[in-house]
């Protein structure tokens, strides 16, 4: 049935429609991302917040850390967090990054909020995630509903 919905003039007007819509979206962030990662373009900053606890995650607890940052580009003042995806290494980051600390920010100049302490992000990295929060999660999500509705009236 998915083989004959993504053949269908339904099927391919939802994703290439999608994709152009899309694909100048994701593009678009995508470069505003690179011009951070790519090191050049870098300010001393300060950690604002470093704290290492339990922390509540929908139904789920578990140890973590919450560490903010701020900087300054210009005359315009930022505040960010270190992704508090790393649970694994919580305690160790909030020793690395006590408050107080002077830390280099690199960031996009394009849009100075996307910005990442001490080290620029992987290029390859950033492509990936960029790819698959911009482009592919709302492309599956658009096809998903499309298909939904595509089976619901081809039912009878």
């Amino acid at each position: 049935m998915m083989e004959n919905y993504l053949s269908s003039t339904v099927g391919i007007v939802i994703n290439v429609i999608g994709l152009l819509i899309f694909i100048p979206f994701s593009l678009k962030k995508l470069s505003i991302i690179r011009k951070g990662a790519s090191g050049e373009f870098s300010v001393n900053g300060v950690i604002t917040w470093s704290e290492y606890g339990r922390w509540s995650n929908v139904d789920m607890e578990s140890n973590g850390c919450l560490i903010s940052y701020s900087y300054s580009v210009g005359d315009q003042n930022f505040n960010n967090t270190i992704p508090r995806k790393y649970f694994v290494r919580a305690e160790s980051l909030v020793k690395k990054y006590p408050r107080g600390k002077a830390v280099k920010v690199y960031y996009s100049p394009s849009n100075p909020e996307y910005s990442w302490v001490d080290k620029r992000p992987n290029q390859l990295r950033t492509l990936l995630i960029t790819a698959k929060g911009y482009l592919i999660a709302p492309l599956l999500s658009i096809n998903l509903c499309a298909y939904l509705i595509y089976i619901f009236n081809n039912a009878s």
